[in-house]
């Protein structure tokens, strides 16, 4: 794999620097060496499919452009790219579509926003109308969304790519913390009580449990991967850092089953910092 990269990069890199000076012929071929080095990177066929469009074989530049997306459905590029080319055949509405793709993946991105401004702009009034009245919400990975209904932007890739098993994850998390705090109440409240009932006196100090470090692996679980996920699911939605101070000590106390489902169930949908 790693020698696939070392051989595709410098391809990549001509074929794109060929684009910029539109020596389109050029960058088709050096676009499609990448190609054939890794037929899997949706890079190197968008930069075929831009080539192509370029060059005016639209046919083929629509075929490329939909198989780098069956292969990156989340490839923002993929789809920017594509609404422009189908903005250049007079396409529109199917053009406005792939743009609010585009949109959804990275909306504070301005090259999107002023492809969909221009998409508009060209767009017949009736058309235009017909768009925005049927225009829905988009709804995230999880289904969630914000208030301007608009999925949550992820500021970390890998955890973008590992959702849904990502939330299944930190409710996982929530579980063990639960559990753990059972079995430590249930087992230290039963030797509590079997002390008070061998002797009239309250023992200075209980037996150690054969369960402690059962006890032990579920409470560093629950507390090192509830404040990991927290912390790194804040900083990925951009929540407010304040989600961390209950986040951190609740989990130290063993109470993350407390915490945890209450962010991932509202925490997550409030409160985006700007």
């Amino acid at each position: 794999m790693a020698s696939i990269k070392r051989k595709i990069i410098p391809l990549l890199r001509e074929a794109v620097e060929a684009i910029g000076n539109q020596d389109y012929q050029k960058g088709l071929e050096f676009a499609q060496q990448a190609v054939d080095v890794d037929p899997s990177s949706e890079e190197a066929i968008v930069a075929k499919a831009v080539c192509l469009s370029r060059l005016n074989q639209d046919d083929l530049a629509e075929e490329a452009y939909r198989s780098a997306i069956q292969i990156a459905p989340s490839n923002e590029h993929a789809h920017y790219n594509f609404a422009i080319h189908l903005l250049k055949v007079n396409r529109l509405t199917e053009a406005y579509e792939r743009c609010q793709e585009a949109l959804a993946i990275s909306p504070h991105r301005n090259e999107n926003a002023q492809l969909k401004a221009k998409i508009l702009q060209q767009m017949p009034e009736g058309e235009r109308k017909s768009l925005e009245a049927k225009k829905k919400p988009i709804p995230s990975a999880q289904g969630e969304l914000q208030s301007d209904g608009t999925e949550p932007e992820h500021t970390i890739k890998w955890v973008k790519d590992a959702e849904p098993w990502w939330t299944y994850f930190g409710w996982a998390i929530a579980v063990v913390s639960a559990v753990g705090f059972g079995m430590l109440i249930l087992i230290h409240g039963m030797q509590y009580l079997s002390a008070i009932a061998s002797s009239t006196q309250k023992p200075k100090q209980l037996p150690t449990s054969s369960y402690d470090g059962l006890l032990r692996v579920f409470g560093y679980t629950a507390f090192i991967g509830g404040d990991a996920f927290m912390i790194l699911d804040v900083i990925d939605r951009r929540k407010s850092p304040l989600w961390l101070v209950p986040g951190v000590i609740l989990n130290c106390l063993g109470l993350g089953w407390v915490v945890l489902p209450f962010y991932l169930l509202i925490g997550r949908k409030i409160n985006i910092i700007e």
